[in-house]
């Protein structure tokens, strides 16, 4: 195989790291590659494990399944009305900025993914955690009833993100 030779500059305003692997309570993610337009980790989560139930306010995700299969948990609303799709392999999922979601191991068998976050800053503390089997902060609010005209929250033009809501680490 011959090798071919890029130059100097083949590597502009890219940053590649060579992590290790972060161990998790569900399981593991190593990031892969980060420059200032995303940031792509893999993600294992342990077989009948799942991550917490969170949102972003600053990026979007998109996960392709590699291996093992999983339920995702998507919704815009804070009051829980998720659609669920079956995570399979080589499949990919759109996870807009704000959306709730989940992804949940129910197998036996390690569910592998590669997340590719997109947006405007990929900070670990971008996490708004609305429920988590680990003991881990719950830093945002479901509501279990609205009444009309209740609400005197602002959201994100964008995103529908409640500006009240607060970050709070992986």
């Amino acid at each position: 195989m011959e090798k071919i030779d890029f130059g100097p500059f083949a590597l502009k305003n890219v940053m590649f790291r060579m992590s290790k692997e972060i161990k998790k309570p569900w399981g593991s993610h190593e990031t892969l590659h980060e420059d200032k337009h995303c940031k792509i980790k893999k993600i294992t989560i342990n077989p009948n494990s799942r991550i917490s139930l969170q949102r972003h306010k600053k990026r979007d995700e998109n996960w392709t399944v590699l291996s093992g299969n999983g339920i995702l948990e998507l919704t815009w609303e804070t009051h829980m009305n998720f659609s669920t799709y079956e995570m399979k392999n080589g499949v990919s999922y759109s996870i807009p900025c704000g959306c709730v979601h989940r992804a949940t191991n129910n197998s036996d068998e390690p569910l592998v993914f590669i997340e590719v976050q997109t947006g405007g800053d990929f900070d670990e503390n971008d996490i708004i955690r609305f429920e988590d089997d680990y003991g881990r902060e719950i830093n945002g609010k479901i509501k279990t009833e609205v009444k009309k005209n209740e609400s005197t929250e602002t959201f994100h033009p964008y995103c529908g993100i409640n500006e009240s809501d607060k970050g709070g680490g992986i």
